[in-house]
């Protein structure tokens, strides 16, 4: 598994094209740019935002649409602006969320697409508390930065990033009228199969190949002093995923 993973990344590393332009402007490589691909990146996961799930195939179109550009502009970002390790893991995670696009957005007839509208009226109901989830991890990630021990810092971007999604069943139990097991686990999916390749990639051990998170406690995070978190959890997941 993670030798395929690995394959796939020098894939996408040597087969990335070198498109530095957004409307014709050349991208700037600063904090600026920076937050506004936090931003773009918590619009393609759609939690927590003024963006909806769509609801039937007009909605998903014009979903689709956005969602092509947002990740052109993720695409320009990361060939313009990441180097090294970071840029072969946002190119996997750019790669996860093409192929998860092209299956709901190519395809509007078949049946992933169906999951997907129907599982919306739970996404839709549920979407700031499943933001807190997103939010614990994102405090969790910034935590992390500031361990001195490399396993600890494992434990708590890896294995954390898996409790997501036990912390997603608790907050759709909110909603029982909305919110289906089948539901449920069509919202979870959606967002694993954008991450879940770069944090396999990543994580070795600690990873979802095997049960070794399950065997570990994971530590709360300290809440964090900055004023304002990040929109998405992708900046600082990255930047942590980059230095283990």
């Amino acid at each position: 598994m993670h030798q395929s993973i690995s394959l796939l990344i020098l894939f996408l590393t040597l087969s990335s094209l070198s498109l530095s332009t957004t409307n014709g402007q050349k991208l700037k490589c600063n904090n600026k740019t920076q937050k506004e691909m936090d931003m773009i990146v918590a619009r393609i996961m759609t939690f927590g935002t003024d963006r909806p799930f769509p609801k039937d195939k007009a909605e998903l179109r014009d979903y689709c649409k956005e969602q092509t550009r947002l990740v052109q502009k993720l695409e320009n970002y990361k060939t313009s602006c990441l180097k090294n390790q970071a840029k072969s893991i946002v190119a996997v995670i750019i790669y996860s969320i093409k192929q998860v696009t092209n299956t709901y957005c190519k395809r509007p007839n078949s049946r992933r697409s169906s999951e997907l509208l129907d599982s919306a009226s739970c996404a839709n109901a549920a979407t700031n508390d499943y933001n807190k989830c997103s939010i614990e991890y994102i405090e969790r990630l910034l935590y992390a930065k500031t361990l001195g021990q490399s396993k600890d810092r494992l434990i708590q971007s890896c294995c954390g990033y898996f409790a997501i999604y036990n912390c997603v069943r608790q907050q759709a139990a909110k909603h029982p009228e909305q919110c289906t097991d089948e539901r449920i686990d069509a919202n979870i999916n959606y967002i694993r199969t954008f991450f879940d390749n770069a944090i396999n990639a990543a994580c070795g051990e600690y990873s979802g190949d095997n049960d070794k998170c399950d065997k570990v406690t994971v530590p709360p995070p300290k809440k964090s002093n900055k004023k304002s978190l990040p929109a998405s959890f992708f900046n600082p997941l990255v930047n942590l995923l980059s230095n283990l």
